[in-house]
């Protein structure tokens, strides 16, 4: 997320940010989780690596589903960082 932050043109700290997720957006990110290309994350605030299991997986599929039928319904998705 923070990468598609500063795709769109953001420059400052990500921490605590919102950005709107569009449709196109949440094609891409379907495509990494598919692909298993979400970056790993370990840590106090993360836990155990667990970006890549199965749980985190299905996860992640529910949010895109769940985030494309509010779109659909034309409300604005938005992703909030907060680390």
């Amino acid at each position: 997320m923070e990468n598609l932050y500063r795709y769109k043109g953001k420059q400052d700290d990500f921490n605590c940010k919102s950005i709107q997720l569009t449709s196109d957006d949440l094609d891409r990110l379907e495509e990494d989780v598919c692909l298993r290309q979400l970056p790993v994350t370990a840590g106090f605030f993360y836990g155990a690596d667990t970006s890549q299991d199965d749980y985190n997986f299905d996860k992640d599929l529910e949010f895109i589903a769940k985030a494309r039928e509010k779109d659909k319904e034309g409300y604005r998705v938005y992703y909030t960082s907060s680390y």
